[in-house]
């Protein structure tokens, strides 16, 4: 075996203030936040690594200078968090204005409930209810 744990899905963002915004309203809150430099150590963008209560940083936010634009693309990428109750997790989010791609759903009969948001680079966040790890 290779790897031993998986410690974050990084995400390239265009406005890091925007990002940590968003990913504070599911529950996050930012574990620290500092520049980013390359191999001469050059300053080249900003950094945020972002943790659920009781939990290590999971989430890393990065916005880089050179190249501001982030393309999310058509891929299934996703990071997926787990709520207590789907339509008390889509209500809160709606209150921040956050709306869902589609209808929650299970893909296996007595399966997880998903849905999916996506924040505000376009990039996927599936959302899980009933589902025991």
């Amino acid at each position: 075996m290779v790897a031993r744990n998986a410690v974050h899905t990084g995400y390239h963002v265009s406005d890091i203030d925007r990002s940590v915004a968003f990913y504070e309203k599911l529950g996050f809150a930012v574990h620290v936040r500092m520049p980013m430099g390359d191999a001469e150590q050059k300053k080249i963008g900003e950094v945020a690594f972002m943790a659920l209560p009781g939990d290590g940083p999971r989430v890393e936010l990065q916005q880089l200078f050179a190249n501001p634009a982030p393309n999310a693309g058509t891929a299934r990428s996703h990071i997926g968090l787990t709520v207590d109750d789907m339509d008390e997790a889509l209500a809160q989010l709606a209150r921040h204005g956050i709306s869902p791609e589609g209808p929650p759903f299970r893909p296996v009969k007595d399966g997880a409930t998903i849905c999916f948001i996506r924040d505000p680079d376009g990039h996927l966040v599936e959302l899980l209810a009933g589902l025991e790890l």
